[in-house]
């Protein structure tokens, strides 16, 4: 099942051409900017102070998608960067060492590195741009999920601890942007922004609420994305708040005309974990949607937008104190969906009504991918639900093989269709 190019989606396309143009412009005027990951990207912050953000995962899957990326993959192997390692850090630095240049655009240098714990790759990718522009590198600590069972939460004693270290934390940072612009803290610029992303969570976390219902309105994966590129690129701003207001009121209007017309056969119903494939994006989906399967949730949609799922509300009233937990916990959020997936995959599928699930690997995000195979096995062990576990890569299109992967995927459509028969176990 397809949906037709929205409104939402296109508009999405505009925004990102947009923040993507801005950049090009500062890096013309000799302007800089901060660099800062999707997970603890601090965008609410740095607004306040008005330092431009630039997220270099984003900037990779569009080199992904454009094509522009496999130059830059070999670039950086020319210099003795190895095959194994990430390949978004991999084409970032080779685009580093072509002058930030990009076929269409040039890229500002950073006048500021934000890294968290998040992921083991962020604090060495930060590195790296330390080395290169000799400029400030700031890293969070982010404390994890000790207790899987039974996590921290406001009032416990442990969390009151991990609060005030990040909090600590937070104050420091908000020190090194004072001393980067020469401006001190504007407390209503940040609450201005918290505001700003706690109407645009809202706003998220019910289009997400839509798809759990039957007819789904999106395709979790390609309008997913979408959705996904913007939340992260303007968060913190009314224009993220004017687009996800009015992608929410399309939803709703495609849901109302699939009840009127509803289709002659329901599609599968699918939960995508892991990361996409980039650089065969549209392929890739086709893949799924030209045999009747519609992702209608996707893991990725929590952890890279940076717990913005999980309902938390920032206090606009305590600005950095708010902002600092808000921080813990959605970083937390962000992890714990990744490093804990087993039983989230389970209460997943069941909320969203999955008819399968698809698992997809890439070679060169261990982060993400090295535990899938084993949350599939703690799903199967569990389900009954039909899985499929695919392996390529996000970036690199030498590691991705479209055959084979059709042809798991055809035995996976065959077995799912069984199912629905009454014919398969």
């Amino acid at each position: 099942m397809t949906f037709p190019a929205v409104r939402a989606k296109i508009e999405a396309t505009t925004l990102l051409k947009s923040w993507s143009e801005r950049l090009d412009l500062l890096a013309q005027q000799q302007g800089t900017a901060a660099y800062a990951f999707v997970m603890g990207s601090c965008a609410e912050l740095l607004a306040a102070f008005e330092i431009p953000l630039f997220l270099p995962e984003i900037n990779c899957l569009q080199t992904a998608i454009s094509g522009a990326a496999q130059g830059l993959l070999q670039h950086a192997e020319e210099q003795g960067y190895p095959s194994d390692i990430c390949n978004y850090l991999k084409a970032d630095v080779g685009m580093h060492l072509q002058g930030r240049q990009l076929p269409d655009k040039r890229l500002p240098a950073p006048c500021l590195a934000i890294a968290t714990t998040a992921c083991n790759t962020y604090i060495k990718w930060a590195e790296i741009w330390q080395r290169l522009y000799n400029m400030p590198l700031f890293v969070f600590d982010i404390p994890g999920t000790r207790n899987p069972a039974h996590p921290s939460q406001p009032g416990d004693p442990a969390f009151a601890a991990d609060l005030a270290y990040m909090t600590e934390q937070v104050r420091n940072l908000i020190s090194l942007c004072e001393q980067i612009t020469g401006k001190r803290l504007d407390p209503d610029r940040l609450s201005h922004a918290l505001d700003c992303t706690n109407r645009m969570g809202q706003t998220f976390r019910q289009m997400l609420a839509l798809n759990q219902q039957e007819p789904a309105c999106f395709d979790a994966v390609r309008q997913g994305g979408a959705y996904l590129g913007v939340f992260n690129a303007y968060r913190g701003s009314e224009a993220g708040v004017r687009y996800f207001s009015n992608a929410l009121e399309e939803l709703q209007q495609i849901r109302q005309r699939s009840l009127r017309e509803p289709a002659v056969e329901a599609p599968f119903r699918l939960l995508f974990a892991g990361l996409p494939c980039y650089p065969l994006y549209s392929q890739f989906i086709r893949m799924f949607s030209t045999r009747g399967g519609l992702f209608v949730s996707s893991t990725y949609l929590q952890f890279a937008s940076g717990g913005g799922c999980m309902g938390y509300q920032y206090d606009t009233a305590r600005p950095v104190e708010s902002f600092a937990e808000g921080l813990l916990l959605t970083t937390r959020e962000a992890m714990d969906s990744m490093f804990l997936a087993g039983d989230r995959l389970f209460e997943a599928q069941a909320a969203c009504r999955a008819d399968g699930v698809v698992f997809h690997g890439v070679k060169s995000c261990r982060t993400v991918s090295t535990g899938l195979a084993d949350a599939r096995l703690a799903l199967q062990s569990r389900s009954s639900i039909p899985t499929l576990l695919l392996e390529s890569d996000m970036m690199d299109r030498r590691l991705i093989s479209p055959a084979q992967m059709q042809n798991r995927i055809d035995a996976f459509f065959e077995t799912l269709r069984l199912r629905r028969q009454g014919g398969a176990p």
